[in-house]
Parts: C-alpha cells; sequence; structure tokens
C-alpha cells in the first residue's frame, strides 16, 4: 500500500490494527515534499529511518530511456559516497538504518550524462 501527497506539509498517518486483545493504533509522523508535477516520487519513503527505495523504472520512463545502467549514489551531506549501487530497471533498495539522521543526496547517473539528477533525502530515526 502506498500514500501520494500532492500538498507538502506534516501528515501524522493512523493505522488501526485489529488483534485478538482489541484495536491498536499506531500513529506515523510523514513529512511531505512533492515535485510541482505531482507524480508519484521515485525516491520513497523521504524521511526515511531504515530502507529508501529508488524507483529505476518511474527514472527510466521520466527520461524516455531504454536498455540504461544506471549508477545510484547515496551521499552524506559533505559528497562522501556511503551507499552504491548499478542496475539497469526495478528498484534499488539502500539500507540506512547504520547512518546519523540528516540530509543526504541521492545522484543517478544515466550513462549518458556527466551530471546527475539529484534527491535531497532525509535521514531520521
Amino acid at each position: 500500500m502506498g500514500v501520494n501527497f500532492y500538498t507538502a506539509g506534516t501528515y501524522i498517518l493512523r493505522a488501526e490494527i485489529n488483534t485478538s486483545c482489541g484495536f491498536q493504533y499506531v500513529y506515523k509522523t510523514v513529512y511531505a515534499n512533492p515535485s510541482k508535477s505531482a507524480a508519484p516520487s521515485v525516491i520513497y519513503p523521504n524521511p526515511v529511518d531504515d530502507v529508501l527505495f529508488v524507483d529505476l523504472d518511474k527514472i527510466a520512463n521520466n527520461q524516455n530511456k531504454t536498455n540504461v545502467t544506471f549508477d545510484v549514489r547515496l551521499c552524506d551531506s559533505q559528497g562522501n559516497v556511503v551507499c552504491q549501487a548499478n542496475s539497469k530497471n526495478g528498484v534499488i533498495q539502500f539500507n540506512v538504518s547504520n547512518l546519523h539522521d540528516g540530509v543526504y543526496f541521492v545522484h543517478i547517473y544515466n550513462g549518458s550524462i556527466s551530471k546527475p539528477e539529484a534527491h535531497r533525502v532525509i535521514i531520521k530515526h
């Protein structure tokens, strides 16, 4: 299940879970900053606390690229690469649970340009 936010802001999501002991409610604060196009994000969730997903199929579709190997790098605020993966398609997962809270950047190279597509990501545990 996914949730798309089309307006920037802070939201509180509530999940109701029915157990043998009754109902339990789980609350999660979500910070949304969607793009102006209101298209679903290719990098999610943001902020992230455990696993960051990068949807290469959506990126390839947005860039009208086929059969391209993407080089995806997660960099800290000083530009150091903390995670890296290469793939032609699918969804890349970065485990960020061991990284410090802060602002990071996902740089996506599509093989044909030297300047990456960059996305800001917040890691918050």
